[in-house]
């Protein structure tokens, strides 16, 4: 019976740690494979474990420091890392850089201390996960984000860019001397703070004009708007709903063309009126040229029509004539 219960523990423990090889051979075969590297060094920060997939194989690692795997200047930073978690037991997660024959390789590396039983730190573990393609990805957007910024900044019409909350988050210097503002203020005043530009008049027009506002949408408004200095100016903004609902915009200054097209109006109305008064002179010179073969009565006539004349061409309710003989007396209506 006692035979029985050996056998049968052993058995057991046979399928444990076949079980146990099993999954050992899985999880280095994930390791292998997977864009990740788990290790552990000693207390004199040497590997005494290294799994996954890296630059140096497992042989070339095993017993040896980073001093003695990679060049100085890479080496030092990540030894420095490393010796601090040792002397203050705090895990750590930095992004560290190696570089090899192939070019500059980045990782995600996060270390924390080993203990004994009594709590001493006697090494650490950790892992690291090559983030090289997204470093680069990272890069190349940062360089793409400078170069819009470099060419929104360097634009000559205003611009503006504001968030789906309203907040304005970027403007540039064309906008700062159009408003005669710093950057601060105008980023306030987009932001719905602090200074108001957009006179008081325009204002419902401008709730009613965002409220329509779509994503995909452009629009394309004239305001009347105050400088810091208070002048007034005439504005055209055109401004598109990009995609996560946030505002952009691009104004331009058309205070001069309003003004010659205020000025065409007038010059227009003052043709009109002038072409009436050369009318007017025109006709009451031709019926005055009958006058001296006119007796009183006709003369009468004849005046009571320019009258008439006068009156309908002006659009006047009332029209009068008088008539001076003595050269020496200003002849006065009134």
């Amino acid at each position: 019976e006692e035979l029985g219960q050996l056998l049968g523990l052993a058995i057991t423990n046979a399928r444990l740690f076949s079980a146990l090889a099993d999954r050992n051979r899985q999880l280095s075969l994930a390791m292998a494979t997977a864009p990740v590297r788990v290790f552990s060094l000693d207390s004199d920060l040497r590997y005494t474990l290294i799994e996954g997939t890296g630059y140096h194989s497992a042989a070339q690692v095993l017993g040896k420091t980073d001093l003695e795997l990679l060049p100085l200047a890479d080496a030092e930073p990540i030894i420095a890392i490393k010796r601090r978690v040792i002397e203050t037991g705090v895990p750590t997660r930095d992004i560290i850089h190696v570089n090899t024959p192939t070019g500059m390789r980045y990782y995600d590396q996060t270390i924390e201390a080993v203990r004994d039983a009594s709590g001493k730190i006697v090494g650490l573990a950790g892992a690291s996960w090559e983030v090289t393609e997204q470093r680069q990805l990272n890069i190349k957007l940062a360089e793409a984000e400078a170069h819009a910024r470099r060419l929104i900044e360097d634009a000559p019409e205003p611009y503006f860019l504001r968030d789906v909350h309203g907040r304005c988050i970027d403007i540039n210097e064309a906008a700062c001397q159009l408003f005669g503002y710093s950057r601060d203020e105008l980023l306030a005043h987009f932001s719905g703070e602090g200074i108001e530009i957009v006179v008081a008049t325009d204002m419902p027009r401008l709730a009613t004009a965002l409220a329509e506002r779509q994503v995909g949408s452009v629009s394309v408004n004239e305001w009347k708007v105050r400088r810091k200095d208070g002048q007034l100016l005439d504005i055209e903004a055109r401004v598109k709903i990009l995609a996560d609902g946030s505002q952009q915009g691009f104004m331009r200054d058309i205070t001069d063309r309003k003004k010659a097209e205020r000025t065409g109006v007038r010059l227009v109305e003052l043709e009109k009126s002038h072409s009436k008064r050369l009318e007017m002179l025109r006709r009451s010179t031709l019926v005055i040229s009958s006058i001296e073969r006119l007796t009183a009565d006709g003369v009468r006539s004849v005046l009571q029509r320019i009258v008439e004349e006068a009156r309908v061409l002006s659009g006047a309710d009332y029209a009068a004539i008088g008539i001076g003989t003595d050269p020496e007396r200003p002849f006065d209506p009134w």
